[in-house]
């Protein structure tokens, strides 16, 4: 006998009242817990958002950091041109000096053979 007995009644209206009181304890307790959950998640929130601005502040740092290597990073390479450049135009004229001077030596010798062979 499932329904029958002596301890189906009591045991009955033990179960009833222990779920109208945990429903009563619940509401009471989400009163508590509410406003706690609430101020958690805002702090939360609030910690989120000046996590962002913070990371937003070292990543302008960092472009601004980038920036200035990769202008300095031209300018050593245009030095670097400017200075090949000035030495590649110093080898240039040293190596027309070297053809002048090479090419008058050569026509002196030309000038001294017309001038033997007369």
């Amino acid at each position: 006998m499932i329904f029958g007995g002596p301890g189906f009644a009591s045991g009955f209206l033990v179960g009833f009242g222990a779920g109208f009181v945990s429903r009563e304890l619940s509401q009471a307790g989400m009163a508590v817990v509410r406003p706690l959950a609430r101020a958690m998640v805002r702090a939360g929130v609030t910690a989120m958002e000046r996590g962002r601005e913070s990371l937003a502040q070292v990543g302008e740092t960092f472009e601004d950091i980038v920036a200035e290597v990769r202008a300095n990073m031209g300018q050593g390479v245009r030095q670097a041109a400017a200075e090949t450049g000035a030495a590649s135009q110093s080898q240039e004229a040293a190596a027309a000096s070297a053809a002048g001077a090479s090419v008058a030596e050569s026509g002196d010798e030309h000038k001294k053979k017309k001038g033997s062979s007369k």
